[in-house]
């Protein structure tokens, strides 16, 4: 479904938002970082209670060939709440690879970077997780395939 221009069947949908709604508040306690430190792009503090009320918004990302509006689910989160140092990093990308190979999925590596490292696994629905670590903190961003009505 990865690169996918076409609306997904009401089942797809359904099963596409439940990913998303599991894959990400799981990766964010799986970082054993305290999840009140990751922060929204817009500044928002992360809470147990927003994911439980699956609140974020649906964002336009494309229009079909037929004139229908396609949208996707995104989220970004950051924590610059600590400092690690270059074998700190390594070992919280390296543990995250690990959960996510035990769920199943097929992990790339991003990096390293100068000051970090980045991993990414790619779901069969198309939803895209990525897992940063650095010198100053932690992010994670997940995001649906264009695929999703409102």
């Amino acid at each position: 479904m990865q690169g996918s221009s076409r609306v997904a069947s009401a089942e797809q949908q359904r099963v596409i938002v439940d990913e998303f709604w599991s894959l990400f508040p799981d990766t964010v306690e799986a970082t054993g970082t305290d999840p009140s430190h990751f922060v929204y792009e817009g500044g928002a503090i992360y809470t147990a209670e927003r994911i439980a009320e699956r609140d974020l918004d649906y964002r336009l990302c494309s229009d079909d060939v037929d004139g229908t509006s396609l949208y996707m689910l995104s989220a970004l989160v950051r924590d610059t709440s600590q400092r690690n140092s270059k074998e700190e990093y390594k070992q919280k990308v390296q543990k995250m690879r690990d959960l996510w190979e035990s769920w199943g999925y097929e992990v790339q590596g991003r990096g390293p970077h100068s000051e970090g490292a980045e991993i990414v696994m790619y779901t069969d629905s198309g939803t895209r997780v990525s897992y940063l670590a650095t010198v100053s903190g932690e992010r994670i961003s997940v995001d649906t395939a264009c695929v999703l009505s409102k």
